[in-house]
């Protein structure tokens, strides 16, 4: 029973073919049973009931309803200007933390780099028991330094963090403004994470960072400095004084940042999407159509009495078809689980595999 209703409330198609097979059903039983003689003798009256009835159903309506999308939309447009430049931000974060790769601390990992991390991204990397236990035995056996794979390791988080191909952007400049994806934010979240990780549990990391820091092209490092007032959290003296614990803080802020990027987008594509209004849209055209429109012209234009009755017949079923299936959609649209049950059936993979 419970997979029945599920199926009523979420598949539009069906359940607008089982209300009209149910009003046929009923409307053919009363022909049968020649109750009142039903649209035979009153058909106009019919007619008129049915204008009535759509024009006061339909500005009802609009009268309730209205106020509330209005609410709505305006909501999700706050949101969505909150949103876009919480990605500015990351973005300018992000190029920051593009240049940290080409410092001189991860030279000694490279070999471990080409063969772990080509091919394939941080996060699969990391899944792997199968590279959890061999590296875990060359360490013991003195072939790989601890220091190296934790070097590595910082170095994919950082890398799948600030490295975006297919935008086609550089991140040589000031910042840039991007749409993350759900699955592209997701992502870069989990990455922020690592990064902070690495840096809060390996004094050697932050040690070597600040080093390679000071040791870089001037040039570029007056880059990188020109970017921290796009998205640092607080004011930042210059020049940095501690990179390693800046870059540490940094992660840890945008870490908690991105995740409440990734309730406001859910928000956006899901809670406060016009696709969940989509559907009342429908109902009010065809109920215009059908319980407004037609019927007028039927008055308005003398009509042979057969064709009068089936458009009738035609306008009645579809008109109350369309009214049930909007107080049905307005559950819907407040029944919370069912954005829940929506977001939880269309979420994709958090990256692309062909992106390395």
């Amino acid at each position: 029973m419970n997979i029945f209703v599920q199926i009523f409330l979420q598949r539009r198609g069906i359940r607008i073919l089982i209300i009209l097979m149910l009003i046929l059903s009923s409307v053919g039983v009363f022909l049968f049973c020649n109750i009142n003689k039903p649209f035979v003798e009153d058909i106009d009256e019919l007619h008129k009931q049915l204008i009535t009835i759509s024009g006061i159903f339909t500005a009802l309506m609009l009268t309730i309803l209205m106020p509330f999308f209005i609410e709505r939309a305006n909501e999700r447009q706050l949101i969505i200007n909150e949103y876009n430049k919480d990605c500015k931000r990351v973005a300018a974060f992000r190029a920051f933390v593009y240049h940290i790769r080409d410092f001189d601390m991860f030279e000694s990992s490279s070999s471990l780099q080409f063969t772990y991390l080509k091919g394939r991204s941080f996060q699969e990397y990391k899944e792997s028991s199968e590279f959890f236990s061999e590296l875990y035995s060359l360490s013991n056996e003195g072939k790989v330094k601890g220091e190296n794979i934790g070097r590595m390791e910082l170095y994919g988080a950082i890398r799948d963090f600030a490295y975006d191909f297919p935008s086609g952007i550089s991140f040589f400049s000031k910042y840039s403004e991007y749409t993350y994806s759900y699955e592209k934010l997701q992502y870069i979240h989990y990455c922020c994470n690592m990064i902070w990780y690495s840096l809060d549990r390996h004094n050697y990391l932050r040690q070597a960072l600040n080093r390679s820091y000071s040791f870089h092209s001037t040039y570029w490092i007056g880059v990188m400095e020109k970017l921290i007032p796009f998205f640092s959290i607080e004011k930042t003296k210059l020049p940095l004084k501690d990179p390693a614990n800046f870059v540490m803080s940094q992660a840890g802020e945008y870490e908690q940042i991105i995740s409440n990027m990734l309730n406001k987008m859910h928000k956006i594509l899901f809670e406060l999407s016009p696709q969940n209004y989509s559907s009342i849209s429908l109902d009010t055209i065809f109920i215009l159509l059908f319980g407004l429109i037609m019927p007028l012209y039927t008055l308005l234009f003398k009509i042979p009495l057969f064709h009068n009755q089936v458009t009738g017949l035609i306008c009645f079923t579809i008109t109350i078809t369309f009214i049930i299936n909007f107080l049905i959609d307005v559950y819907k649209i407040f029944n919370k689980d069912n954005f829940k049950e929506k977001y939880e059936n269309e979420t994709r993979p958090l990256f692309d595999r062909r992106r390395y």
